[in-house]
């Protein structure tokens, strides 16, 4: 990227990082339903910190995490990426790993990584599938969904927010305005970036079916804010053409771009865009000392 394109930027690379970097030879930890039963959030804030260390040593600057959904539906398959069912204490123990992440202040520090909020808002998906639709009221979603992430924007900063992939009253995440920016943006505060969550742009097609094409669905997902489009731009990549037929404005592209190139000089990556591979290995699934 930094020596064979145009124009030299470097890339950000994500990972999974739910308990511990899921990669060969990191160190792995209880899972986060295990961390949030010890009820101590100085010790999970220091397990987020090696975690994030090893994956910023293996070049990860994101880390798809922490997940701070709500466990309240015992069929749901994703059970084991949660804290638990009650609200303040998955968001204090979101609030522990953004901070053990990330750190406790930005700039983005060295041994850091950015953290991405997941899934906004999950809740709990019909039949405990993971892309089917929620049903909940107002003061469900306010009173206990959109807790942790409340909290979690306030008091620690997150970098990123993932929309979930599904979709209440009719209207997917990834394509609703009302939620992205009047709940997230106006009233949480949030400053972040939304990244969507795997193939989930494509899903408004596909499986939501509330966009006809592949354009439409780029259109719907820029509309409603969404920075990038994951894994692989599939949508994304129209844009160029909807920005030539007027679907899409330039300064949507721009603000999107913007948000993205912002992650990049904060992470110091147009200075130093490659790892140490030595330390890559050597310095991974260590024993040592971290700083609270």
């Amino acid at each position: 990227m930094v020596e064979k394109t145009r124009l030299g930027i470097p890339a950000l690379f994500h990972e999974e990082a739910a308990h511990g970097l899921l990669a060969r030879g990191a160190t792995i930890f209880p899972i986060p339903a295990g961390l949030a039963s010890t009820w101590d959030t100085e010790l999970v804030e220091q397990v987020y910190q090696v975690a994030g260390r090893e994956a910023r040593l293996r070049g990860a600057t994101i880390v798809l995490s922490p997940v701070v959904d709500l466990m309240r539906e015992p069929r749901y398959g994703r059970s084991e990426e949660f804290y638990g069912e009650d609200p303040v204490l998955v968001a204090q123990m979101g609030v522990a790993a953004v901070r053990g992440l990330q750190g406790r202040k930005r700039p983005l520090g060295s041994g850091r990584v950015f953290t991405t909020l997941k899934h906004f808002v999950h809740g709990s998906p019909q039949g405990g599938i993971n892309l089917a639709p929620t049903e909940m009221s107002e003061r469900t979603l306010r009173e206990n969904y959109y807790v942790p992430f409340r909290e979690i924007v306030k008091h620690a900063d997150p970098a990123i927010i993932m929309p979930s992939y599904n979709e209440f009253e009719g209207v997917p995440s990834h394509a609703n305005v009302h939620l992205l920016q009047e709940i997230g943006r106006r009233e949480m505060g949030f400053k972040g970036a939304y990244l969507s969550d795997y193939d989930a742009i494509n899903h408004l097609q596909d499986h939501n079916h509330v966009a006809a094409t592949a354009e439409d669905a780029a259109v719907l997902a820029i509309n409603a804010g969404v920075a990038a489009d994951l894994p692989n731009g599939a949508n994304y990549r129209l844009l160029p053409e909807l920005v030539k037929s007027g679907r899409v404005s330039m300064a949507q592209v721009d603000a999107a771009v913007g948000q993205i190139l912002a992650l990049k000089f904060e992470a110091g990556l147009f200075e130093n865009p490659n790892i140490d591979a030595v330390r890559a290995v050597s310095d991974v699934n260590m024993l040592i000392s971290v700083e609270s």
